[in-house]
């Protein structure tokens, strides 16, 4: 279960991307109160046809306290990412 006070921030979008945070306790049977972080990076992928719209979501859930230290790896790796087409599809 999550807590009713989870609170979500969303940054301004740059260029094709935008970050939200979701701040979240979480209560699981026999397991003392978590408190996480979450961040997801929403990238607006090209395509060659203009009437497809494709977008990837991208990941990262951490305790609260030490999310800031994988920041810099999540952004190389969000940086990184991309679809290509399979030429038989």
């Amino acid at each position: 279960q999550m807590d009713a006070d989870a609170r979500a921030q969303t940054d301004a979008s740059h260029g094709d991307r935008v970050l939200q945070r979701i701040r979240f306790t979480l209560h699981a049977d026999g397991m003392p109160p978590l408190r996480l972080t979450q961040w997801q990076v929403v990238v607006l992928m090209p395509t060659d046809e203009p009437d497809v719209r494709l977008a990837m979501t991208i990941v990262m859930t951490a305790e609260s306290d030490s999310i800031d230290q994988y920041g810099h790896d999540f952004q190389a790796f969000v940086g990184s990412a991309s679809v290509t087409q399979d030429p038989a599809s």
